[in-house]
């Protein structure tokens, strides 16, 4: 009996190659649906239409077409049951050995600009998954291929198997060298069909889950059938489930339609309420779902493996360099995220995720001097992050210095030609324009992961207060909100001393807080820069007086922070013993 074959492919790649083999090599019959039906015809294969094949058309525009028992019959069968193959046999089911099925470009489609709803519920395929998972779940009969990346494969186990055959009346004779060539032909297959059937469930996980993604983001939109008018959702949109921008995770909801439908009306899981924990980002069950985007040499150290997923690359291009490793993707996000915080030319520099010099100016070029006056030695092998086109003069600055990554919105040729002698020299820019965000965060953790929304707030500065006698100056209140949004993004404890829109001194990571003032106080002093008429910005309170007193004494007029101590008051006591302005601005930025 001829071997047949299932295709229905969006992503046609490979696929006239791949059936031509299927037929010339190994015998098999072709069946198809539609485009892919056309397309194999067209390379001069013969093939079976799917509507021809199970008696019944395709019907509602395509909507139904494999959705049949002489599909999925045919799929599901269990070579090995007698029972199984009489039923088939009874109801004229043939059985199929080889499925290739990709699926219709829901992601790609939904990322596009402007998409509306109802193209986007048509690209949900529906008849793809179903048969794909139908295969997989009867892998040890069937061969299921969802990518064209594994043809090649495909195309080399099916060929031992085909040996093995050939090689099975000699081991009957007695031939144990063939004999063990025919298990070991076999073996490749079988191997073979349960990655494929692991990759298929893998795919259909991450497709169901954009899915369940960008649903949570449309209101008042899931029980129709779509709108050519309609909108997004506004602060729950599509990039709230999880992640979104930088492709944090996807998410689905556990339960769904069957148990909204069997809770009492008017119940919280009524059919005619969304799930607002789905629609706020945090459903009850959380799927997450990448795309391997790159293999890396290793991780945050050589002794570990590593790999980066997702969508990482689709917000950069790299100019020159070697590949990114682990460490500078994590170094990337971090600078891309705390350039975001600025609109004039700003230059960051930093070392393992921690900004250690900031500035911002009219000009990238004064900019950079006042930020790598911050601290001359931490920028070896850093990064830099500008917000504005990096130019000639300030490349040819920046090359004197060994550096990792680069990253600006834009390079000037002639700064391109200045780096492009420095081959090791990463340059990237930022496609979406730098601060591209994502509004949650993702954490793994001892049995599961946390979830997060992003810390994007600073505040409204009408709503701080000043709870010290003598009131900021207007320079004092500039350079306590260029520090504010600094020590944000500052590993805590943080203390960031800064004068005008520059920083003087970062102190990072230390368990007492007065211990990061004091490393902030060291390295300006190092830096050879005074202290005098600064402000210090902390990203949590002071628990005690001490790290205010050792700013004072450093020459710090005026400090803000969130306040909420028990010893506020002896906080503020301090700060007016000494002539400071303090700010309470009711918000942690606690950074883990």
């Amino acid at each position: 009996m001829a071997k047949l074959a299932l295709l229905s492919v969006s992503d046609k790649t490979g696929l006239a190659d791949f059936a031509t083999a299927l037929v010339e090599q190994h015998g098999y019959t072709l069946l198809s649906t539609g485009g892919t039906a056309r397309a194999l015809a067209e390379a001069g294969l013969p093939v079976t239409e799917v509507g021809a094949h199970t008696g019944f058309p395709e019907i509602m525009e395509g909507r139904v077409k494999t959705l049949h028992p002489k599909i999925h019959g045919g799929l599901l069968c269990r070579r090995d049951s007698e029972a199984h193959l009489a039923q088939a046999a009874a109801n004229g089911i043939e059985l199929i050995d080889l499925v290739v099925v990709n699926l219709y470009p829901f992601e790609e489609t939904v990322a596009r600009p402007g998409v509306s709803f109802e193209e986007a519920i048509e690209n949900i395929d529906i008849g793809g998954p179903s048969m794909l998972r139908s295969a997989a779940k009867n892998h040890a009969s069937v061969t299921v291929v969802c990518d064209p990346a594994d043809y090649r494969a495909v195309l080399d186990a099916l060929a031992a198997a085909k040996e093995t055959e050939g090689a099975s009346s000699g081991a009957a004779g007695g031939r144990g060298d063939v004999g063990r060539s025919a298990a070991s032909g076999s073996a490749v297959l079988a191997a073979l069909r349960q990655r494929l059937a692991l990759k298929v469930f893998q795919r259909t996980g991450g497709y169901d889950a954009a899915i369940a993604r960008y649903l949570a983001g449309r209101e008042g939109q899931l029980g129709g059938h779509g709108s050519k008018d309609s909108k997004p959702a506004g602060a729950a949109g599509a990039d709230s489930a999880a992640g979104a921008a930088c492709g944090v995770a996807s998410a689905s909801v556990a339960g769904g339609t069957e148990a909204a439908a069997s809770a009492a009306p008017g119940s919280a899981a009524s059919v005619d309420e969304p799930d607002l924990a789905a629609l706020s980002g945090f459903p009850e069950q959380l799927t997450l779902s990448y795309r391997k985007a790159q293999a890396l040499r290793y991780g945050e150290n050589p002794h570990q493996q590593a790999a980066l997923y997702g969508t990482f690359h689709e917000h950069y291009e790299q100019l020159q360099g070697k590949e990114l490793s682990y460490n500078n993707i994590l170094d990337i996000s971090s600078a891309t995220y705390l350039i975001g915080e600025f609109e004039r030319p700003t230059v960051a520099i930093l070392k393992h995720t921690n900004p250690c010099g900031v500035a911002s100016a009219d000009t990238l070029e004064v900019a950079w001097e006042a930020a790598y006056a911050t601290d001359r030695q931490a920028p070896f092998g850093g990064i830099i992050v500008v917000n504005h086109t990096l130019g000639a003069e300030l490349a040819r600055t920046i090359a004197e210095i060994f550096t990792e990554v680069i990253i600006a919105p834009r390079f000037s040729e002639e700064a391109l030609a200045i780096f492009s002698k420095k081959k090791n020299l990463r340059l990237l820019v930022a496609k979406e324009g730098l601060g591209a965000d994502s509004l949650q965060e993702l954490r793994s953790v001892v049995g599961g992961v946390l979830l997060q929304d992003r810390d994007k707030t600073l505040g409204r500065p009408s709503e701080f207060k000043v709870v010290t006698r003598r009131q900021p100056s207007a320079e004092e209140w500039a350079s306590m909100l260029f520090a504010w949004k600094i020590c944000k993004h500052v590993k805590s404890n943080s203390i960031v001393y800064c004068r005008g829109e520059q920083t003087l001194g970062v102190g990072a990571g230390q368990m007492a807080r007065v211990d990061s003032s004091r490393i902030a106080v060291w390295k300006a002093g190092e830096a050879g820069l005074d202290l005098r008429g600064s402000v210090v910005a902390s990203e949590a309170l002071f628990p005690f007086a001490d790290g205010l007193v050792a700013a004072a004494d450093a020459g710090a007029t005026c400090a803000i922070q969130p306040g909420g101590s028990v010893r506020d008051a002896e906080v503020i006591a301090a700060a007016d013993a000494r002539g400071m302005a303090m700010v309470f601005t009711g918000i942690r930025h606690f950074r883990h």
